[in-house]
């Protein structure tokens, strides 16, 4: 995935699968979005602890606030029963937990892999567990452009099969026959394109500030002529 320096991937979710045997190009193009903070929106930037304990795992990383992790952590703490206190030193109404009754069985680590995308998903489900889960205040996205053509070329291919019989690296029984299968089915090349400089950025702004609500109620209800 190509995300922000402040954005934490989350590769379960917006992470693109690459088919070996190919030669893949991204091209993206990047998007801001502000939002107004309260009254006008619920958003928020501010970090809770829970999250700013996972990025500090992330040694010289300065990621931001992000629902998705906020999400994340709440279902980190629902599926495997993790007691959130430790984290929240007895707050648990500061942060996201699940209502319900803990589960006596817990997943192993490949299982929550597998389940926490599929949770991800449900956002309407998961805000009924957390409402500190807010929008963000201020996001970038990238929008990608995929393409891709069938690779190696049969000149690189024979220049690759010298390379890895020089080297070595373990090679499969049937090497000298199906060596081309073989570097076409562990082949895969990446490129990256930045599509356009131009940012596309999108602001929102208030149309009535608290000075026009005030005059508009105070001609309303006739407090001044």
């Amino acid at each position: 995935m190509i995300h922000d320096n402040t954005q934490l991937p989350l590769i379960d979710v917006a992470g693109i699968l690459l088919e070996p045997g190919r030669k893949h190009k991204l091209g993206y193009k990047k998007k801001q979005y502000k939002f107004l903070p309260s009254p006008y929106t619920y958003c928020t930037t501010d970090i809770p602890r829970p999250m700013r304990a996972m990025f500090d795992q992330y040694e010289g990383a300065d990621y931001a606030y992000s629902q998705g992790n906020s999400y994340q952590l709440l279902c980190l703490v629902a599926i495997k029963n993790v007691d959130v206190s430790v984290l929240m030193n007895g707050q648990l109404d500061q942060f996201c937990y699940p209502k319900r009754k803990p589960s006596s069985k817990h997943l192993s680590a490949k299982q929550v892999a597998l389940v926490i995308p599929m949770l991800l998903l449900e956002f309407q489900k998961l805000h009924q567990y957390c409402s500190h889960c807010l929008p963000e205040c201020f996001t970038v996205t990238c929008a990608l452009t995929t393409s891709s053509v069938v690779a190696p070329s049969t000149r690189y291919a024979s220049s690759t099969k010298a390379y890895l019989e020089s080297m070595s690296v373990p090679l499969s029984a049937d090497w000298s026959t199906n060596w081309l299968s073989e570097i076409q089915n562990n082949y895969v090349a990446l490129g990256v394109v930045c599509e356009s400089t131009q940012v596309e950025n999108y602001t929102q702004e208030a149309s009535v500030g608290p000075a026009n609500v005030l005059s508009d109620v105070g001609g309303h209800t006739k407090l001044w002529t």
